[in-house]
């Protein structure tokens, strides 16, 4: 199965939403079942990480940003 967030830029919403299930498949041993990307439905900001607010925002909730 392929689940795919997406939003308008791609550095916030989906890579978040993204971020999250990935890492609750994780702590429940489900990661090898489900593949989760993100995308965006423009060119705004193709290569960029996801937004420090956003980054920020996660990481104080316990989940790992370091390659987000």
């Amino acid at each position: 199965m392929h689940i795919c967030f997406v939003c308008s830029g791609n550095i916030c919403r989906s890579p978040s939403g993204a971020l999250v299930l990935a890492e609750r498949l994780r702590r429940a041993g489900l990661d090898g079942a489900v593949r989760v990307s993100s995308a965006g439905i423009g060119p705004w900001h193709v290569g960029e990480p996801i937004d420090e607010r956003a980054g920020a925002a996660l990481a104080r909730r316990g989940y790992p940003v370091e390659h987000v």
